[in-house]
C-alpha cells in the first residue's frame, strides 16, 4: 500500500474529539526540544479540501501553540465503511451520577440496567464491569436521525467526575489475557456511525480524547519531519515533496519494519 502523504493547514483540519491537557504539554516539550514533528497526523478527507482529525487534538493544539501553521499527515478518503470503535475505562465510577444526570434531561435520555427493544434507534452508552452489570443510557435521535446535543454534555459531565483512562485496544488486535486487580469500568457507545461522526464534527460537538478509535489500515510513523521546513516561506508542494523524499528515504535505509496490526516502524 502507498500511503497518501500531505502537508496540511491547521486550519483546514476539524477535530472530533478534546485535547488532553497533559499530552499537549507533553508534545509542545518534545517538539520544541527535537526540533521535529515525529508522526504524520492520521486524517480523513472531506469535501471542500477539509480534513477530519482520526485522533485525539492534543496534537493539532500544541502544534498551534508553537505557532506551526502546518502538519505532515496521512491522509484516508472518508468512507462509510471507515470502522471504529468508541470506548474508554474510567475510574472513580460513581453510577448515582449518572441517574442524577438523567434527572435533569428527562426527554433527551433514559437509564436503565438492561436492553429496552423499543429504543433500537437510540443512541447506547454502556458503563458497566465484569462483575457488575451497570448502566445503558439511551439518548434519543432527533427526527432527522441526528444525536443529541446531550449526550456531548453528559460525556464532559462525566469528565468532570470520574477519571477516564486509556481507551480500548482496537478489535483487530488481540492481545493475552491477563488477571489484574482494578476498580475501572468500561464505558462505550453503541450504535454510532460516521454519518454521526460527521454531524458532530461539523457541530462543533467533541467526543472525549481518546474515546473513538479508527481502523484506517497500515500507519506510518517515525518520520521526524523538520518544524523550520514547515515554517519555510517555500510553496506546500515543496515541502510536501520533501516529506516524501524523508519517507522513502527512512524505508530504503534498509530498517524499515512492518508488523502484522499495521503499524510501519521508520527507523533512522
Amino acid at each position: 500500500m502507498k500511503p497518501a502523504l500531505k502537508i496540511v493547514k491547521l486550519t483546514d483540519i476539524v477535530p472530533l474529539m478534546e485535547a488532553d491537557s497533559a499530552k499537549v504539554e507533553y508534545l509542545k516539550r518534545i517538539i520544541k526540544s527535537t526540533g521535529t514533528i515525529r508522526h504524520p497526523l492520521a486524517l480523513a478527507a472531506l469535501p471542500g479540501n477539509k480534513f477530519i482529525l482520526l485522533e485525539d487534538a492534543s496534537v493539532l493544539e500544541a502544534i498551534h501553540s508553537l505557532r506551526i501553521n502546518y502538519i505532515p499527515a496521512q491522509v484516508i478518503k472518508c468512507r462509510d465503511t471507515l470502522k471504529f470503535n468508541a470506548g474508554l475505562t474510567a475510574g472513580k465510577v460513581v453510577l448515582s451520577d449518572v441517574r442524577l444526570f438523567s434527572d435533569m434531561f428527562p426527554r433527551a435520555l433514559h437509564t436503565a440496567d438492561k436492553e429496552i427493544s423499543g429504543f433500537c434507534d437510540a443512541a447506547r452508552v454502556r458503563i458497566n464491569r465484569k462483575d457488575d452489570a451497570g448502566v445503558i443510557v439511551y439518548f434519543f435521535r432527533n427526527k432527522a436521525g441526528q444525536l443529541p446535543p446531550a449526550l456531548f454534555t453528559f460525556l464532559k459531565y462525566l469528565r468532570g467526575h470520574w477519571s477516564f483512562c486509556s481507551g480500548l485496544m482496537p478489535g483487530r488486535i488481540r492481545a493475552f489475557n491477563v488477571k489484574c486487580g482494578t476498580d475501572n469500568w468500561l464505558l462505550s457507545i453503541d450504535d454510532l456511525s460516521i454519518k454521526d461522526i460527521l454531524y458532530a464534527a461539523q457541530n462543533e460537538l467533541l467526543f472525549p480524547p481518546g474515546l473513538l478509535k479508527f481502523n484506517f489500515g497500515n500507519r506510518i510513523i517515525g518520520i521526524e519531519y523538520p518544524v523550520d521546513v514547515l515554517n519555510e516561506n517555500v510553496p506546500v508542494g515543496q515541502k510536501e515533496q520533501f516529506l516524501h523524499d524523508l519517507v522513502n528515504l527512512r524505508l530504503n535505509s534498509g530498517f524499515s519494519d512492518f508488523i502484522k496490526n499495521g503499524v510501519y516502524l521508520l527507523n533512522y
